[in-house]
Parts: C-alpha cells; structure tokens; sequence
C-alpha cells in the first residue's frame, strides 16, 4: 500500500554514516525534537563488520563494549618486526552489531523517529524518496547508501580510484597463540607483485582473533583466492592447525581523491563513501565519519550547509592524492610508505605522529618532516611539481 508521509529529515540509509547522524542529531538540543525518518532495507542485528580505529580522548568516540590495545606491530616483508606504541592513541575495535544496538537503544521511545524497512528505489532531487512500498517527502534527505557494484567518479578530471578489498576470518584456536595485547597492524611477508597486499590480526584473546587479508587494486576481487592467502597465513606464516572459523566477514572500500559535492541541492545531500567519508590513502572511515558527521549537525544548526564548507582541508588532500597517484602508477607499494614511516619515527618513539597525520591533525613542520620520511620522494616531488604545472590538483579541487 503506498503511503505519503513527511518529515523534516529523512535518512536514506541506515548504516555507519546514517546512524552516525541520527546519533549526532537527537544529542543536539536545537535539532533533537525534529521529526525523522530511517529508511533501511532491514533492521541491522548481525554483525556485518568490524570497525577498527585509533582515537584520542577528545575525539568522544560513543562509550560502547570493545576491545582496547595499546601496542602494535608491522612486519615488512623480509620478515622483520617493527613494534610500536600507540599512545598517546588507544587503537580499538567496535562490532557493528553492537554499533547499531548502541544507536537504535538511544533512539528508542523517542515519538519523533520513524524507522522504516524497505528497499530505496530512488532520491530525488525535489525531495520525494520513492520506496518499493512507500514514497516519503522531506524538508532534508540525506542520502548515505551506495552501490558498490556501480561505484564510479567523474573521469575528466583525472581523479584516481584505487580499491580496497579485504576478507576476514575470526577463528578460535584450541591453543593459546595469540599475544592478545599487540595488533599486527600489517604484514607484508604474504606481499607480492606492484601492488598493495597485507595480512592483518586483531586479537581478541589469546585463543581468538580476526585474520585478514587485504589487497589495494583494481582488479575483480572474486578472481582473488582471498581464502587461500588466509589459510596458507594462518597455517604457514602463524603455524596455528587446529582452529575453528567462527565468522568471516568481506567488504570492499574505494579509495579516492575525487572531491565530492555532497550537496546536490537545498533538498537532498550526501554522505558517507558518496561524499568522501573514507580516508583516500588508508582506506579507515570511523572515526572520519564521527567527526564529519558532527561537522554537517554543526552546519545544519547554523544554516551554513555549502559544499566549500565540507570539502577537505587541501592540503591532506593534496598528500591522498599524490600518494594514491604512486601507488595507481606502481611508483610505490603502500608497504613502501608505511613501513619506512614506521621505522623512521618509532626509533624515538614517536609512532603516534603516523596516526595523527593519517588523522590531519599534524603542524605543517610536522607534515614536512613525515614527507621527507617517504621512500622515492624525489619521484613524489616530480609528481607533486606535474600536477601543480599543468593545474591538475588545482583542478581536481577547486573545480
């Protein structure tokens, strides 16, 4: 039965980004008593992902059940480790599942929010969200789903797109193997070829972890044996036989420094993946959607929302780009940086200036001193000059 209802924000999506936001909105004052509506496929009570992230005390990431560690390792593909501190960063790990319990309880017995489960058939620019069953007008859509399979960006400004592919198993061993206060934050002895390729182990306990492969590429992930790589790490690299595969779980990231529009008019805006949520050179999104989402609830309560207002600080912008240029072009392996990054500042213990940077919290001196760090720098700085002469970064952001 088709129904018309309005509201004066509807969310289109219900997943991280949109329940973010729906968080965000009923903790401010002045736009809690708003009338909402979630639009999603289905209720989300599985636990679909895992989000894993580094964050400060001010970041005031939700208090909700996780894993907490302190120390962290590499491991470059020779073999040798680079173990590290995070502090003053707490790396941690949220199920989605609890993520979503944790906004759905906090929305709970509130007369302004409508959850609604259907498939979205389209946004439309005056307002109107056409459901399967339903059609829905609002004074704000914020649209924050996606299709991956058709994920695509405007190519005449010679944008990069590079993919972030990974497949996880969590496994149960019946031995005690695991050091459950150290995340091998990457591993690259499975590495090969001119791309991107790691192996990393979030441990639970010490009988329980998260086993993942990861891969940086463009090409079809289904023709990868992801399987395969986690098996042969797993039974050859950890040397762990008798274990037991209690969850898997696949995603796909795009990487990118194409400069979204979020706002496509005064009636409908995007956010998540379609407006730059996720991290062009690292692939992380958590806490950059924490932090963006509250920047859009900011704009909205000042009736400041312009796209000059949400685009990215130009200058890491500039870093994602040059850096996603390298490795689309084979000039450099993600190995390559982050392994030479780590080395080069944990002899001083200084490991955590990697996380604030990949954060873009650093001072410029600070950005100076991580740049000349980088491998093959006299190969970035042609890059950097060529695109800065023919007006390609310029272009690419302020276009």
């Amino acid at each position: 039965m088709n129904q018309v209802n309005e509201f004066d924000f509807i969310l289109a999506g219900g997943g991280l980004s949109g329940l973010s936001l729906l968080y965000e909105i009923l903790s401010t004052p002045s736009l809690s008593e708003k009338r909402i509506l979630i639009i999603d496929s289905e209720r989300r009570l599985t636990n679909d992902r895992t989000w894993s992230f580094w964050e400060l005390p001010e970041y005031h990431i939700p208090n909700i059940p996780s894993k907490q560690w302190r120390y962290g390792k590499l491991i470059d593909q020779a073999g040798s480790s680079i173990n590290f501190n995070f502090e003053p960063f707490i790396y941690r790990t949220i199920r989605s599942s609890d993520y979503y319990k944790f906004v759905y309880d906090h929305a709970a017995n509130k007369d302004n929010v409508v959850f609604y489960y259907d498939n979205i058939i389209s946004c439309d620019p005056s307002g109107i969200v056409k459901c399967s069953n339903a059609v829905f007008t609002g004074k704000l859509i914020i649209k924050s789903y996606y299709d991956k399979d058709k994920f695509q960006i405007p190519s005449v400004l010679g944008s990069t797109l590079i993919w972030q592919h990974f497949k996880g198993w969590i496994i149960r061993t019946t031995k005690e193997v695991f050091d459950e206060n150290t995340v091998v934050l990457m591993d690259y002895r499975i590495a090969h070829g001119d791309e991107t390729q790691f192996m990393y182990v979030l441990p639970f306990s010490k009988t329980e972890a998260l086993v993942e492969y990861t891969e940086f590429t463009n090409r079809d992930f289904k023709l990868v044996d992801s399987d395969g790589y986690i098996k042969n790490y797993i039974e050859g690299y950890l040397s762990i036989s008798d274990y037991q595969i209690m969850e898997q779980e696949l995603n796909s990231i795009p990487m990118t420094d194409y400069v979204f529009t979020p706002l496509i008019n005064n009636r409908v805006i995007n956010i998540g993946t379609n407006a730059g949520y996720v991290k062009p050179s690292s692939g992380y999104c958590f806490v950059r959607t924490i932090l963006k989402v509250r920047n859009l609830v900011s704009l909205l309560q000042t009736n400041e929302l312009t796209n000059n207002k949400m685009k990215p600080k130009f200058t890491f912008w500039l870093f994602d780009s040059i850096l996603l240029k390298a490795f689309s072009t084979g000039i450099l392996r993600g190995q390559d940086v982050f392994v030479q990054l780590f080395r080069s500042y944990n002899k001083n213990n200084q490991a955590f200036l990697v996380f604030k940077f990949l954060d873009e919290r650093t001072s410029f001196i600070e950005n100076f001193k991580i740049l000349y760090s980088v491998p093959k720098k006299l190969s970035l700085t042609y890059l950097f000059f060529k695109g800065l002469v023919s007006g390609e970064y310029l272009k690419k952001f302020f276009l």
